[in-house]
């Protein structure tokens, strides 16, 4: 997935937690970790946390504080720009932080 918004961006970082809206079937990720993009050399990890077909207005209503968009208007507007056709989809996104390992693994050696 990538994120070419700055203010989405900035938000998602920020707030861990991102309702977008695309066209791409993400329902074949929920439950999985995707790599989201903000250029060529800023990634992170997130895990698909919910998605939404063809979302209805009461909907995007419930998502858009997750949006980092004042409005359901303001957000449905820049899909369009960006996507240039209505998104099919309302994907939510969460950041995924890797637990870290509870015992020393044989072997490995820590570097400082």
């Amino acid at each position: 997935m990538r994120i070419d918004i700055p203010q989405v961006w900035k938000f998602f970082l920020e707030h861990g937690v991102l309702a977008t809206l695309r066209c791409w079937p993400y329902e074949k990720k929920l439950g999985k970790i995707i790599t989201v993009r903000n250029g060529p050399f800023s990634k992170i990890g997130a895990i698909v946390k919910e998605v939404v077909f063809y979302p209805k207005p009461h909907e995007l209503k419930r998502f858009v504080h997750i949006s980092s968009f004042k409005t359901v208007e303001e957000w449905w507007e820049k899909a369009l720009e960006k996507h240039g056709r209505p998104p099919t989809r309302l994907v939510v996104i969460e950041r995924y932080k890797p637990k870290p390992l509870d015992k020393k693994i044989p072997g490995l050696k820590v570097v400082k």
